[in-house]
């Protein structure tokens, strides 16, 4: 990363490594980013002791709130706590580690529950690669052959399934608590929508697109028309686009 820094900086890596350890020193007596580390200790351990930099920074900024509007809001959420446990894991017996793998980054009270973490993202992963989509409890089953580390707390499947799909580098979570693959194919997330988008006499284009995203938030984005229409047609459902209807839309 600080090699990436650097050009954009116009200085050299060596000097980025100065910069960032002159804020570490200037961190570390922060009172500011001391509380910010004890509120990230007192946050994991509800959340079985690890958790992955999004979803720490999504707690943090409900926890702490924020003036700032999007993206500039959760951009400055992830800098401070970046900075809050790149501090922390400073000190000679620091309250969380921090683990990388991949694309992610796991924070932990213990790094036996941060390799356990990152267990449970791999096999997220092979979840997400399977069509047809697993059954929820066959997941919940799947997600429990991990074994899982003496200093663990018992999870409950809703944060089983979570803290899976936030470790893994692929998988996505759905709101009938599905694991599917991040950016998944918009003709396979309408077909796998079809019982949310029957027996309704008129959806607009935007409405489709909400039903569908309401359940794979993390799915691509679905096309304007007329290739929505295609994709309908293809997944079986019998909608017409119908242009006299106020606003337009599709119809049964």
């Amino acid at each position: 990363i600080q090699g990436d820094i650097a050009p954009l900086a116009g200085v050299t890596r060596g000097r980025i490594s100065q910069i960032l350890a002159e804020a570490q020193d200037r961190w570390v007596k922060d009172p500011a980013i001391t509380a910010l580390r004890d509120q990230i200790a007192t946050l994991l351990q509800p959340n079985g002791g690890v958790m992955s930099a999004g979803e720490l920074c999504e707690s943090l900024l409900t926890a702490r709130g924020s003036v700032e509007d999007e993206p500039r809001r959760s951009r400055l959420a992830r800098v401070v706590t970046r900075a809050a446990v790149e501090t922390e894991n400073l000190r000679e017996e620091p309250k969380f580690v921090l683990r990388r793998v991949g694309s992610n980054a796991l924070i932990a009270t213990d790094m036996s529950l941060a390799d356990y973490a990152v267990a449970l993202g791999q096999r997220a992963d092979e979840i997400a690669k399977e069509d047809p989509l697993v059954p929820p409890a066959r997941v919940i089953d799947m997600l429990r052959e991990i074994p899982v580390p003496a200093e663990a707390d018992p999870l409950n499947d809703a944060r089983l399934v979570r803290l899976a799909t936030a470790a893994s580098q692929t998988a996505a979570i759905s709101s009938k608590q599905e694991i599917y693959p991040r950016n998944m194919d918009a003709g396979r997330a309408i077909r796998l929508s079809h019982g949310g988008l029957v027996g309704v006499r008129f959806l607009t284009p935007d409405q489709v697109r909400q039903r569908v995203s309401s359940r794979y938030p993390q799915a691509a984005v679905l096309p304007g028309r007329p290739t929505l229409d295609r994709l309908l047609t293809d997944a079986g459902l019998e909608l017409a686009w119908n242009p006299d209807h106020p606003g337009g839309g599709e119809h049964g």
